[in-house]
């Protein structure tokens, strides 16, 4: 190269033993590393079995429960759902539907 023949006594430019050469091999050292450590950290949950296994919660049977009775009987139209003041009507009467 051309800088060889400037710089015979430091030896070719990009040795090992120079200074550049080392940071130059620093330097790839560094960046295989941060590669690595990215894709550990990005190819953790990709696994399909542990991304399952992590999602699924255990699901317990439940409890049949009793359909629920009111104490108080209210009768209410089923057309619109308005309340029946008289139970004894045969009219709603906000909507007028019979009942």
């Amino acid at each position: 190269m051309i800088f060889d023949e400037m710089h015979e006594y430091m030896g070719h430019m990009m040795d090992w033993v120079t200074p550049n050469g080392a940071l130059i091999f620093l330097g790839v050292i560094s960046f295989i590393a941060i590669v690595v450590i990215l894709l550990l950290v990005l190819n953790r949950h990709t696994n399909p079995e542990e991304s399952i296994e992590s999602t699924i919660d255990v699901i317990t049977p439940s409890v049949r429960q009793e359909e629920f009775k009111p104490s108080e009987i209210t009768n209410y139209c089923p057309e619109c759902g308005s309340k029946l003041d008289d139970r004894s009507s045969k009219f709603c009467s906000l909507c007028g539907i019979r009942l």
